[in-house]
C-alpha cells in the first residue's frame, strides 16, 4: 500500500473505533515516513484516548513541530498537559490556539476545559508602553481585578510574561496569587514554580507554591519547596527577609501537623531568633516543647523572657501554672488578640416561648474524641419531653461507628463546616436555641468568635477547656463543689451552674476488651506497676522527678507510660538515667483500640495522676475500669478534675495536696498492697455514682433550667 493508502485505512479504522487497528496503521506510516504529520495526530490521539499520556505526548510534540500553525494541535496538547498534571503549559497551549484561529470558535474545537482560562471576549487593549514597566502593569492588572476583570488581567500578565524583561517573574509572581485567589490552584502552582526557576533569591516564590502545595494536599512537596527556599542564601532585604520568616513559621506549623515535633521546633526557634515578637510562633514552639518533655519548657533565650500568660497558648499554660489568676490572663489575652468584639446578638433576657428548651452544642469534637466519648450519652438522654437537642458541628468525618453514634444522639445536626462564623451564628439565631453549649472553649479546632457573638440568650462552656475561656458573651460554666471552690470565682469570667454530685457526665455503654495480663504487655506478673496514660504535654519535670523518686524508693515496681512521640520517650529515659534509675524500669504504652485501651488499666495497680493538667476522660476511663487513681489538686479547676471524680465516690484519701504527700502515698500503696485492694473494693462499690447517667443527666438538666429562670 501507499502512503495515502495507509492513512485512508488508519481513518477508517479510527473512525469505526478499532483503535488497536488504526495505531498499528498509522505506526506503519510514521515507519515509513517519519515527517507525516497525519500520522503523528492520529497516534497522539489514539493514545491519549487509551490513556498512555507519554506516547500521546510524544506524537503530538511530533506534529507541532511538522505543522506549528494548526491551532487544534495546542488544543490537543493542552488536554494532555492537563493529565500529566501539567496544566501551566496546557493554558499556554490554549492561548496559542486562540492566537492562531482569526475567528475563534469553541465549537471547532469541542473541548470545554477551554473556558477555564480563555475568556470569550479580552476587552483590555494594552497600550505597548504599559508593558515596558512592571509598576505600570502590576497597577493595571489590578486596577482590572478591583473592577472584576480577572480575565483581562491575566490576559495582561501573560502578555507581560512574553515579554523579555528580567523583572516577569513578578508578573508571574502576582499572576499565580491571582491563580489561587481564584482557585486555579493547579495554574498558581506553575506560576509560582516558574517564579523560583526565573529568580531563585526570590523567597516569596517559595512560600506561595508551598501553600497551594498544601492546598493540593501535598504536604510533603510542601514542606521540600519551603526546605528549599530556607536553603537559599540568607536575605539581606525586609521583603525577603519577611518570607523567610513565613517561610520557616509553616515549616514549623506543618511539621507539627505531620508530627515531627523536633523539625518543627527547629524551624520555629529559627524563625524566633530572627524575630522574638511573634506571639503564635512562640506559643507553638513552647507546646512543641512540653510534647517533646524538653524541658525546662522555657530557655534563657531574649523572646523568653516575658511574663508566661503573655507567652504560652491558653492550652499550654494549664500544665505550665497553677495559678488561676495566670491561667485567666493568658485566657484574656488571647481574647483580645484573637477574638473578636461583638454585639450580643440574642440578649440573656430573650426567652422564646417554645415548648421545648431548644439546646444546642457547638463543637469540632462530635467524632472519636475525648469529649465526645464523654458526653454521647447526655445527648441521647436528654428528656425529649423537655429538651430539642441541636448539634452545630464542624467535625471530621472519621468514619467510625462511634461518630455515626454521636450524630444520631441529636434531634437536629446541623454540619457547619463549609459555614464562616457569622453564618454559623446565623444559623444558631434563626434557630431560636434558647441555650448554647460551648464544648470547644480555647481548645484546638476551637472558632471562638462563633461563640462570642452570644447567638443564644443563655450560653455554657463545658468540658472541652478546663480552665475559664475569658470570652464575651459565655455566661456560665458546668461545675461542682470540688472543681468550682468559692475561692476560684475572682479568676472565672463565667459563673458556675453547680452540679449535686459530679460536673462530669460519662459513657455507661462503653465496652471494654477482653482481658489481659501483665505479661502480655512484658510486664512481670508480680510487679507493682504505677501508670500513667495521660499525653505527654501534661507532664512536667517537677513531677516526673517524684515520679522517678517513688520508683527509686519502691521495689519490683515500674512505672507503665504513653508513648506520645520518639522524642518524649528519649527525653523521658535521660532524665531517668540521669537520677540513677534505669531504663527498664521504664514502660511504654502505645495507643491502641478503645476497648483494648480500658481493658489495659486492669494491668496496673495505680494511676498516677499528671499535675497541675489533672487527667480528664482519662480518669473516667480508668474510674470505670475499676483503676483507683492517685491524684494531686490545686487551685485551678483543671487541677481539680481528678480529685472531683474521687470525691464523688468517697475516695478523699486519694487526693493529695502536695507534691511530698502525693510522692508519700504512692510509695506506701507500693509498700502495702493490701490498703489498695481494699481501695478497689471500695470503687467497685461507689463507682455507680460516678456512672448513674441517667441521675446526673437530670441534675444537668436542672441546672440548665435554672439558667433560663434568672
Amino acid at each position: 500500500m501507499s502512503i495515502n493508502e495507509l492513512i485512508e485505512n488508519g481513518l477508517s479504522f479510527q473512525r469505526s473505533g478499532n483503535l488497536e487497528s488504526a495505531r498499528e496503521t498509522f505506526e506503519q506510516v510514521t515507519a515509513l515516513e517519519d515527517s507525516n504529520v497525519i500520522a503523528h495526530y492520529s497516534l497522539a490521539s489514539i493514545f491519549f484516548n487509551l490513556f498512555a499520556f507519554d506516547k500521546a505526548f510524544y506524537h503530538v510534540e511530533r506534529a507541532i513541530k511538522l505543522n506549528d500553525k494548526f491551532g487544534l494541535f495546542y488544543v490537543t496538547r493542552a488536554a494532555i498537559h492537563e493529565h500529566r498534571g501539567n496544566p501551566e503549559a496546557a493554558f499556554f497551549d490554549r492561548l496559542k490556539a486562540a492566537e492562531l484561529s482569526s475567528e475563534f470558535d469553541r465549537s471547532k474545537f469541542g473541548n470545554d476545559l477551554l473556558d477555564i482560562v480563555l475568556p470569550r471576549n479580552i476587552s483590555v487593549f494594552v497600550n505597548d508602553d504599559v508593558l515596558k514597566d512592571i509598576k505600570k502593569t502590576l497597577e493595571q492588572c489590578e486596577n482590572l481585578v478591583v473592577s472584576g476583570k480577572v480575565e483581562d488581567a491575566i490576559y495582561l500578565y501573560r502578555r507581560y510574561i512574553a515579554t523579555d524583561a528580567a523583572d516577569k517573574y513578578i508578573s508571574y509572581f502576582n499572576l499565580g496569587t491571582l491563580y489561587s485567589t481564584i482557585g486555579e490552584d493547579h495554574a498558581a502552582w506553575g506560576c509560582f514554580k516558574a517564579v523560583t526557576q526565573a529568580a531563585p533569591d526570590f523567597l516569596a516564590g517559595y512560600l506561595n507554591m508551598g501553600l497551594v502545595l498544601e492546598k493540593l494536599d501535598l504536604k510533603k512537596n510542601a514542606l521540600e519547596v519551603w526546605e528549599l527556599g530556607r536553603s537559599r542564601p540568607k536575605p539581606r532585604d525586609a521583603f525577603n527577609e519577611d518570607a523567610y520568616i513565613k517561610i520557616l513559621n509553616n515549616l514549623g506549623r506543618l511539621y507539627e501537623i505531620e508530627r515531627e515535633y523536633e523539625q518543627s521546633e527547629a524551624a520555629l526557634y529559627e524563625s524566633l531568633k530572627l524575630d522574638g515578637n511573634q506571639d503564635g510562633p512562640l506559643q507553638h514552639w513552647l507546646h512543641l516543647r512540653q510534647k517533646q518533655c524538653k524541658w525546662p519548657v522555657l530557655t534563657n533565650d531574649a523572646f523568653c523572657q516575658k511574663p508566661l500568660a503573655d507567652m504560652a497558648s491558653p492550652l499550654a499554660i494549664l500544665s505550665l501554672s497553677d495559678d488561676p489568676a495566670v491561667q485567666l490572663a493568658c485566657s484574656q489575652r488571647f481574647v483580645r488578640d484573637r477574638v473578636q468584639q461583638y454585639p450580643r446578638r440574642v440578649p440573656t433576657t430573650k426567652r422564646y416561648g417554645h415548648d421545648k428548651i431548644r439546646i444546642g452544642y457547638a463543637s469540632s469534637d462530635l467524632s472519636m474524641h475525648a469529649v465526645s466519648l464523654l458526653t454521647v450519652e447526655l445527648y441521647e438522654l436528654h428528656d425529649r419531653s423537655q429538651f430539642e437537642v441541636h448539634a452545630f458541628c464542624w467535625s471530621p468525618e472519621d468514619g467510625t461507628p462511634f461518630r455515626q453514634r454521636v450524630k444520631s444522639a441529636f434531634d437536629k445536626f446541623h454540619p457547619v463546616g463549609a459555614l464562616t462564623d457569622d453564618e454559623i451564628a446565623d444559623r444558631i439565631v434563626q434557630n431560636e436555641i434558647d441555650v448554647l453549649v460551648d464544648l470547644q472553649g480555647l481548645s484546638g479546632r476551637a472558632r471562638p468568635n462563633i461563640i462570642a457573638q452570644g447567638a443564644a440568650p443563655v450560653q455554657i462552656a463545658y468540658l472541652g477547656y478546663p480552665g475559664t475561656t475569658a470570652m464575651p458573651n459565655v455566661d456560665y460554666v458546668i461545675a461542682d463543689d470540688f472543681i468550682f471552690p468559692q475561692s476560684l470565682a475572682k479568676d472565672f469570667s463565667e459563673k458556675p451552674i453547680y452540679l449535686p454530685r459530679v460536673f462530669q457526665v460519662s459513657d455507661s455503654k462503653r465496652q471494654m476488651g477482653p482481658l489481659k495480663e501483665k505479661s502480655d504487655f512484658g510486664i512481670a506478673e508480680d510487679t507493682f506497676v504505677f501508670c500513667c496514660f495521660n499525653n505527654n504535654y501534661k507532664f512536667n519535670e517537677k513531677l516526673f522527678t517524684v515520679w522517678l523518686d517513688i520508683i527509686k524508693n519502691t521495689s519490683n515496681t515500674v512505672l507503665w507510660i504513653l508513648e506520645d512521640n520518639r522524642w518524649s520517650k528519649d527525653n523521658l529515659i535521660a532524665l531517668a538515667a540521669k537520677n540513677g534509675v534505669a531504663q527498664d524500669r521504664l514502660v511504654f504504652a502505645g495507643r491502641i483500640d478503645p476497648r483494648d485501651y480500658l481493658a489495659r488499666f486492669q494491668c496496673a495497680d495505680i494511676f498516677l495522676d499528671t499535675y497541675p493538667y489533672n487527667a480528664g476522660t482519662t480518669a473516667n476511663d480508668l474510674l470505670w475500669a475499676g483503676l483507683p487513681l492517685l491524684t494531686l489538686s490545686g487551685s485551678t479547676y483543671v487541677s481539680r478534675m481528678a480529685g472531683s471524680l474521687a470525691h464523688c465516690i468517697g475516695l478523699d484519701q486519694l487526693i493529695c495536696h502536695s507534691h511530698d504527700e502525693y510522692r508519700k502515698k504512692a510509695i506506701h500503696f507500693a509498700n502495702n498492697r493490701h490498703e489498695l485492694a481494699n481501695i478497689r473494693e471500695q470503687l467497685a462499690h461507689h463507682k455507680s455514682a460516678l456512672f448513674d447517667m441517667k441521675r446526673i443527666v437530670s441534675e444537668y438538666e436542672d441546672g440548665i433550667k435554672a439558667t433560663l429562670k434568672d
